[in-house]
């Protein structure tokens, strides 16, 4: 299993195409930004987004119920339940 970070929505593109079913996407910083322009290949992921880039960017009303939001904890703790990180840019 794979962690994605990904941290701006064009870098999204490129990750998509390479991800496996136990694959887990986290969407950080402008990454968050891909929520409002593409949801549906994000629905049928297992999508994360972290909690302080969405406050921190006014986008709180805007992230759909089907994505987890995670603290600076449990960014942690989903690094280290997966085998691999891979960061996207």
């Amino acid at each position: 299993m794979i962690l994605h970070t990904v941290n701006k929505p064009s870098a999204l593109s490129l990750c998509l195409p390479l991800l496996a079913n136990d694959d887990i996407v986290l969407l950080i910083e402008d990454g968050i930004y891909a929520l409002a322009e593409n949801t549906q290949p994000l629905q049928e992921l297992n999508c994360h987004v972290l909690k302080s880039d969405i406050y921190s960017r006014g986008m709180e009303e805007r992230i759909p119920d089907w994505a987890i939001e995670l603290d600076a904890r449990g960014f942690v703790e989903l690094v280290t339940q997966c085998d691999k990180v891979q960061s996207w840019f």
